[in-house]
């Protein structure tokens, strides 16, 4: 994983053990609006840990098997082609990912090697 990942995991994992204290503390105050609180910044924590780490974690993992599926020149697993093509999808501002997945589509529409 990259710095900015480690980063980001960290500083969200941090958010996350100010969120399980507060939890605590609203649980033994019996504090109903800060339970409430709580639960809002968990979710929130959850929404920006899946946006700033598991999808770019994805999206490279995604570029690694695009990239050998192109050095290969063939599709060998076509459920797996469509999960690449998706993910590269998803990244439009990503020259990289944009590239890639053009050339996948392009190795879709080219009939299989026989041997």
């Amino acid at each position: 994983m990259s710095r900015r990942l480690w980063i980001t995991t960290l500083l969200l994992a941090v958010t996350l053990a100010v969120i399980v204290t507060l939890s605590f503390i609203a649980f033994i105050e019996n504090i109903v609006p800060l339970a409430i609180i709580v639960l809002v910044f968990a979710a929130l924590a959850v929404v920006a840990f899946n946006y700033l780490v598991v999808n770019p974690a994805l999206l490279e993992n995604a570029k690694k098997s695009a990239r050998s599926y192109c050095e290969a020149g063939q599709i060998i697993d076509p459920n797996l082609h469509d999960k690449l093509c998706g993910r590269l999808a998803a990244a439009p501002n990503d020259a990289e990912a944009a590239d890639l997945h053009h050339k996948l589509k392009e190795l879709n529409k080219k009939p299989a090697k026989k041997k």
